[in-house]
């Protein structure tokens, strides 16, 4: 066996170490993980839902540093057009951040991204559904669901379904699901 490996198994199960920027630094290490070319993903369009705060804004700044267009997908316009300032501003073009409010716990909202989105872009290179909920309470929406089971996975469903003709239009689309080891934490 590839000590490498283990040492990667090790990590998962300690769940601490998996789920910090420790997991990322030792896999760094161990795979030989370079950073990309600055210009890794000019030319190519990024969707990123929950892009306001956390992880998702962490990704869409790493991605708009790569030379991406990346459409933000979240809850909050105000909290979006915050982002898509900053973004501009660091990178002198406004253009690149396009902004879509959506919530992915409600089934009508999705499709109104879907459409939004599909109606703007003409290609999809990456889509990282990061946005997520974990309720400490039974929460039902609207459309008759489990607000956390909605959030996390028949919205995102919905919205990669969707979006799957952009996805194929590039011929190399990919989807990252990113989660969280907050669920650890919490009870059914």
């Amino acid at each position: 066996m590839d000590l490498r490996h283990l040492a990667d198994e090790s990590l998962e199960i300690s769940i601490v170490g998996s789920f910090s920027r420790l997991g990322y630094l030792a896999r760094r290490q161990l795979y030989g993980w370079s950073d990309p070319p600055a210009d890794a993903l000019v030319g190519r369009t990024t969707l990123v839902t929950g892009p306001t705060s956390g992880l998702g804004r962490a990704t869409a700044g790493a991605l708009a540093d790569l030379g991406a267009r990346v459409v933000l997908v979240g809850r909050s316009a105000e909290r979006l057009d915050r982002v898509a300032q900053e973004l501009a501003e660091r990178h002198r073009d406004r253009q690149r951040f396009p902004v879509v409010v959506a919530d992915l716990s409600s089934l009508e909202s999705v499709r109104r991204a879907v459409a939004a989105v599909s109606a703007s872009e003409a290609r999809l290179d990456v889509l990282v559904d990061n946005a997520g909920a974990i309720h400490s309470e039974r929460t039902v929406t609207p459309d008759g669901l489990e607000a956390t089971f909605a959030t996390m996975v028949v919205g995102p469903f919905t919205l990669i379904a969707g979006l799957l003709p952009l996805l194929e239009a590039s011929g190399d689309g990919r989807v990252i699901s990113v989660v969280s080891g907050g669920m650890y934490a919490q009870a059914l």
